[in-house]
């Protein structure tokens, strides 16, 4: 097996595991969304959440942490690890 086959191999592999992921995700969010434990004013899930990586196909906003001043880029770092494991709408 050449390299660049080993790496179409990996790129299915990756692509199955995302699909993967997303079925599992629109289970989840459809029992989260649905559940009788959660208030009215709560925001839906969306199975994107609980794919890791998040939607491929969405336009989220990227941060350029050199325009940011030290202490900003400190509070941004510490934001990333201190959030929940699936993203909040």
């Amino acid at each position: 097996m050449t390299s660049a086959e080993f790496e179409l191999l990996l790129a299915r592999k990756r692509q199955a595991d995302r699909q993967a992921y997303f079925q599992a995700g629109i289970v989840a969010a459809a029992v989260i969304n649905y559940s009788l434990a959660r208030g009215e004013d709560h925001k839906l899930m969306d199975p994107w959440d609980f794919v890791p990586g998040g939607n491929p196909n969405a336009e989220d906003e990227k941060v350029d942490l050199t325009k940011m001043s030290p202490e900003e880029q400190a509070a941004y770092v510490k934001g990333i690890f201190s959030k929940a494991i699936y993203r909040k709408n």
